[in-house]
């Protein structure tokens, strides 16, 4: 999602109110393409965001902090030269064009008055951030952009700043019912949305469905409409454009099922239910929660990406190392005929003489003692062909019992690094996922770095907590480490263990107190069990529960492997609305 002119307008309404009169304290420049102003005013400092990022390119007020680099970057130290101590002494924006110019008075070294423009251009991967002189030629910009790039628009210092090509629409801030009456009436065809995106200035598709759903509740082509609805959506287009003009906003922080920003608006979208919208004091901050969040999601993908990379690795060599010992077992076993000819050679040794090539001897293992043809190394003795297949026998089996141990040590290893995956998966917090780094380095799966500095210990992520509808308190943990110190050290032996049966996916634990547990605990417990593990979309999920003092870990194992006995099992269906009556903790 991408800030329109509606939502910049809201922005700059608000920093007119906010930042007018406030002097520059401050300039960071903590990401090449980020840009931070510390502003004064009245008090009170305020941080300024300018973001020029091809996918969460916006500005807005913010209460975040970013770690700034050693060395400020070049842009940066022009801009501290250029900036600091100018007061801020306009906010503009040209109609619904998604250009913002910030406009700053100060003065030279030599105590003249001088006057720059920070020019904010949101336009996707063209977006940019470029300083403008009083003479109107560009001083620097965050990206630089050369004839090779742009035969149609350079950004070079010394050029004189032009806005980007004007684009055949209108300005929906001029325009009153009238001119919206004439503007439906004029269109031959196309889909509402699509319509007056195209023809509206600072106009995104969904904006104009939220403006089109209240007032044409039935979605409609164009041509289809009435003079009625024509003269409705009119009316409701001035409405809304009324707001914008004065500044009215109702900024709104649209979020998905789960509870994760997805989107912003300047109002409150009339077609999504109540619990989706979380009205925001300023329109700043509902951009600021999603695109932190839309960032954190994707610092956290990165992140993520590298370790099942890694993971994903060693799980294919296990699975090609189970394959091969599986094709091994799966082939004719050998070892006890070579055991049986030894055994029978040696039985027969005073009919055999040295240097036949086969011995024919009576098998005294079969109830019919029928003769049997033993082929010989006619270089050795009758016994010593007997101890030949002795060891051919011992061999085998050696191979064998290797193969059994390694096809069953593979397929353990098999189970951990898919759980390994599905966890890295649920991860929704760094700490998490460096908790799973450091497992993985442990393991020899990632190199550890080999700087002479001591890493710092990352601070350790907890296991969910919630509390039953019977008042008892539950946790999950969400990966191995959590999983290992909620089980074999917070867990006391009469609490209630749950795992999803032969599935990769969270302990839980219920700390009963001495307590009989009644089932509706355990049901909740089973279910958190299955919506924390691999099978959370599955129609139906088999969860073992036991006391914990049947759960043991067997030495060596991996990091979450446990084993336990005296179980039951619960089929339950990993549904959420299940959880109606279980509170979380925080």
């Amino acid at each position: 999602m991408i800030m329109d002119g509606i939502a910049m307008r809201a922005v700059l309404c608000e920093l007119r109110d906010a930042l007018s009169g406030g002097r520059v304290d401050r300039i960071h420049q903590p990401e090449p393409d980020l840009l931070v102003l510390h502003i004064r005013n009245g008090g009170i400092s305020h941080r300024l965001l300018l973001s020029a990022s091809a996918n969460n390119c916006r500005l807005h007020l913010t209460q975040a902090e970013w770690k700034n680099p050693l060395q400020a970057p070049n842009l940066c130290m022009l801009l501290r030269k250029r900036l600091i101590g100018a007061r801020l002494a306009g906010v503009e924006q040209d109609g619904l064009e998604r250009i913002a110019r910030i406009r700053f008075e100060g003065t030279d070294e030599l105590g003249r008055p001088v006057s720059h423009t920070l020019v904010t251009e949101i336009m996707g991967r063209h977006s940019n951030v470029i300083l403008v002189g009083s003479d109107g030629r560009i001083v620097d910009s965050v990206k630089r952009v050369p004839p090779g790039m742009s035969r149609v628009r350079q950004v070079l210092p010394g050029l004189a700043y032009a806005p980007p090509p004007a684009q055949d629409k209108l300005d929906p801030l001029s325009m009153d019912a009238r001119d919206f009456t004439l503007l439906l009436a004029s269109r031959a065809g196309g889909a509402l949305e699509r319509y007056l995106s195209s023809r509206l200035t600072g106009v995104s598709r969904q904006t104009a469905a939220d403006i089109v759903q209240p007032a044409l509740p039935s979605p409609a082509a164009v041509t289809s409409l009435s003079s009625d609805q024509i003269r409705a959506l009119a009316a409701a287009l001035a409405g809304f454009f009324q707001k914008v003009r004065s500044c009215d906003f109702s900024p709104t922080l649209i979020s998905d099922a789960g509870g994760v920003p997805a989107g912003f608006a300047p109002y409150r979208p009339a077609g999504l239910p109540d619990e989706l919208l979380s009205p925001q004091p300023c329109m700043s901050r509902a951009l600021e929660l999603y695109y932190l969040g839309r960032e954190r999601k994707a610092r956290i993908g990165q992140k993520a990406q590298a370790l099942v990379s890694a993971v994903n690795v060693r799980l294919e060599r296990s699975r090609s190392r189970l394959a091969l010992h599986e094709e091994l077992l799966a082939q004719p076993n050998n070892g006890e005929r070579y055991r049986r000819y030894g055994e029978l050679l040696t039985a027969n040794l005073h009919t055999i003489k040295k240097g036949e090539r086969i011995a024919r001897v009576t098998d005294y293992h079969s109830p019919e003692q029928e003769k049997v043809d033993i082929e010989l190394d006619e270089r050795l003795s009758p016994a010593r062909n007997a101890q030949r297949y002795f060891r051919l026998y011992a061999k085998h089996k050696s191979a064998l019992d290797n193969a059994i141990k390694q096809a069953a040590a593979a397929k353990d290893e098999i189970a951990y690094y898919e759980g390994l995956l599905f966890q890295i998966g649920e991860c929704t917090e760094t700490e998490e996922l460096e908790e799973i780094r450091s497992e993985l380095e442990n393991a020899g799966v990632l190199r550890a770095p080999t700087s002479g500095k001591k890493k710092k210990a990352a601070a350790k992520s907890k296991p969910l907590r919630f509390t039953s509808s019977d008042g008892f308190e539950m946790r999950a943990g969400r990966n191995n480490a959590q999983n290992d110190e909620l089980t074999l050290r917070w867990a006391r032996p009469g609490d209630v263990w749950l795992h999803a049966k032969d599935i990769p996916g969270s302990h839980v634990v219920i700390r009963t107190g001495g307590l009989d547990v009644p089932e509706s605990t355990l049901l909740e417990a089973a279910t958190l069990a299955a919506l924390h593990s691999a099978a959370k979309n599955a129609a139906a999920v088999p969860v073992d529960y036991t006391l914990k003092k049947y759960v043991k870990k067997p030495g060596k194992a991996a990091p979450g492997m446990v084993i336990y006995t005296h179980q039951k099992t619960f089929i339950v269906r990993p549904d959420p609305k299940a959880l109606k009556g279980v509170t979380p903790i925080d």
